[in-house]
């Protein structure tokens, strides 16, 4: 049964009909290097995505005037120049192949101002934001050029058989920039005087794509709803920009920020911490004063897509990381069985490896996801086995599903009544609730599965494995929570995850030990509640928030500044008395913060044990996985460890 059948209704835009109004916004997962761009890994990375049932896919960051021997345009996919045809047009059959629109971004990066990875904000001498590239930087012959590179492009667009150019106008790149009163710096026909000659740039692109291949293509435009900045288009203004150019192109395209401003990080790519769908109403306002199509960008929940498209707020929605989570969202959607759908837990780990170490992407929770051919040249198991899982974490339970996936017949044990692990504890913050969504779905899936049998309120031993004869066992036991000897069995000392179930109490004057994720989300926790919270670590001010993607922590420790939590780096914690924490700085110097409570966020610490034993005792296969088997306790850690587990038993 659909129950979305506002989100599953076909919609005509420009000359291009959509099967339905999910979009995948545009993607460069850096998985192949430039010269090798559209090999195979690149396609199934893709096709996922289009057999999965989006009705649209758009391949990102694609230069269109780059110098291939630039650093940076190596990891761009290029456009410029007529060999870009062949992987163009493979991707375009490939999209119609599943009956899905084929769309790209052309980008502009410009010989002066390519884009900036930087966690720093940009700006000139005079403290004003700057744009990737800053007009008034552009002779005129650089304008020109770049139009011309845009018409460029979008012919060989058409030549390959692409249904859809988007041209990114927002973020601070070129057409945003030139539009834009603060970034714009000009003083010519160019510049900022008059929404004329700010449009002035964008209408020579769209002209001279239109005037190159007339409508044998449809022309998307990015446009930010606010660059979050003051002085930024307004939305009447930007209202007139599209009623400007909405007889020249099909669609319009919504999101919000500046690239080149640390701080809109986390609401361009919006954190957990930050709520689903937050431009869906700004986009609204835009949409019913313009006569064009309205897509909307922003941690878009597949039930949000449904409410907004049936108010008619907008005509479709773009989203990126719930697809990355499960590309199949779209068919078990429109299939009734949205239950099923594997949750984004918005980590950011995806847009953290692309953007900040140009690294191939991942996802914390679909561990396939960037290693598509990895998996599907794997050997097919050669017979079903009987498989154990020690721990009924996440991990625990994607090795339990995966190897029932595979085949195998699986017995989860989990000591506690329970599932989900540690996991329980890290989502009880109200802005946490992305993780409960996740471990709620784990849960439900791994009970469900008919090859998998759950045994609660069950501690394995190696007796008990021994008499059931299993051919693999996987241990996922976790890890044990650090407490150095000199804070134990102190009465004003306990550890964050006994704060955070409530199992422990806190007084009002509080200091946390350890600047980690899970340090930092407990202070926000506790500052929200009134408390006067203190967080102490050796770390440097620079490697707060270990474990979390920049964007996340970008907004966390905003939100800490704004709570008024304090932040001691560079010290070690020494002793607790009843008058607070000793600490020791770089210099030797000791210090006591006085405080009421010590909460102690120091991490975790594997538990290797178990595993160990069973390696000696069982002549089977064991395999830890997870926290008991690195300290690098990560939810993406884990699910990758644990899927291989499951995946690669023969």
């Amino acid at each position: 049964m659909n129950s979305y059948p506002h989100v599953f209704s076909p919609i005509k835009v420009g000359n291009v009909v959509h099967k339905n109004r999910i979009i995948l916004p545009p993607q460069n997962p850096h998985i192949c290097a430039h010269g090798a761009v559209f090999a195979v890994e690149l396609m199934e990375f893709f096709r996922k995505f289009a057999q999965g049932g989006a009705g649209q896919i758009t391949l990102g960051v694609t230069a269109i005037n780059a110098d291939p021997n630039d650093a940076l345009a190596k990891y761009m996919l290029p456009v410029y120049d007529d060999s870009s045809h062949i992987g163009l047009t493979r991707f375009a059959n490939m999209a119609r192949m599943f009956g899905c629109v084929s769309a790209i971004e052309l980008f502009a990066i410009a010989k002066i101002g390519c884009v900036s990875y930087s966690d720093e904000s940009r700006k000139d001498d005079t403290g004003k934001n700057r744009a990737e590239v800053a007009p008034e930087d552009l002779s005129l012959d650089d304008i020109y050029a770049i139009v011309k590179a845009y018409a460029d492009a979008a012919e060989r667009c058409v030549k390959a058989g692409l249904d859809t150019v988007l041209i990114h106008g927002a973020h601070g790149f070129l057409p945003g920039a030139f539009f834009s009163p603060v970034l714009n710096g000009r003083t010519d026909e160019f510049g900022a005087d008059t929404l004329e000659n700010r449009a002035r740039f964008s209408d020579l692109v769209i002209d001279a794509i239109r005037e190159r291949v007339g409508h044998k293509i449809n022309i998307e435009w990015r446009l930010g709803v606010t660059d979050l900045i003051p002085g930024s288009p307004t939305p009447d203004e930007l209202v007139w920009f599209v009623r400007h150019i909405q007889d020249r192109i099909d669609l319009v395209h919504l999101s919000k920020g500046l690239h080149n401003v640390h701080a809109h990080a986390p609401i361009m790519f919006p954190a957990l911490y930050v709520e689903h769908g937050l431009n869906i109403e700004e986009a609204a306002y835009i949409k019913q004063r313009v006569d064009i199509p309205v897509a909307v960008v922003g941690g878009i929940t597949i039930d949000q897509a449904e409410e907004a498209i049936a108010a008619g707020k907008v005509d479709m929605v773009a989203i990126a990381r719930g697809l990355y989570a499960d590309p199949n969202m779209p068919r078990l959607a429109k299939a009734g069985r949205a239950d099923e759908i594997r949750p984004c837990v918005r980590c950011n780990n995806c847009i953290n490896q692309t953007h900040q170490y140009l690294h191939p992407v991942v996802c914390a929770v679909n561990a396939e996801h960037g290693n598509e051919v990895i998996y599907r040249l794997s050997p097919e198991p050669k017979a079903s086995r009987r498989v154990a899982v020690i721990g009924g974490g996440p991990g625990g339970m994607e090795a339990a599903r995966t190897a029932s996936e595979r085949g195998h017949k699986v017995v989860l044990f989990e000591k506690e009544d329970k599932l989900g692990g540690m996991l329980n504890v890290a989502c009880i913050p109200w802005f946490k609730q992305d993780i409960r969504t996740y471990i709620d779905w784990a849960a439900r899936m791994t009970m469900r599965d008919p090859n998998i049998e759950v045994r609660m309120n069950t501690e394995a031993t190696p007796e008990m494995l021994k008499a059931e004869n299993f051919d693999e066992v996987i241990v996922a036991n976790g890890g044990s929570p650090i407490m150095p000897g000199f804070l134990k069995g102190k009465k004003n000392v306990a550890w964050v995850g006994e704060v955070e179930t409530g199992k422990a109490q806190v007084g009002d004057k509080v200091v946390i030990t350890g600047a980690g994720l899970a340090g930092c989300e407990a202070a926000w926790a506790l500052a929200e509640k009134g408390k006067d919270v203190t967080i102490v670590d050796m770390l440097p001010q620079s490697m707060i928030g270990q474990g979390g993607a920049i964007m996340n922590m970008t907004y966390l420790k905003n939100k800490l500044n704004e709570l008024g939590v304090k932040i001691i780096c560079e010290v070690k914690v020494e002793d607790v008395t009843d008058e607070g924490v000793v600490v020791c700085g770089k210099d030797g110097e000791k210090q006591v913060i006085p405080c009421d409570s010590v909460v102690v966020a120091f991490g975790i610490t594997p538990n290797t044990e178990l595993g160990e034993k069973l390696r000696e005792e069982l002549d089977c296969e064991v395999v830890c996985i997870g926290d008991c088997a690195t300290k690098q306790g990560t939810l993406r850690n884990s699910i990758s460890m644990a899927h291989i587990a499951g995946y690669d038993i023969l």
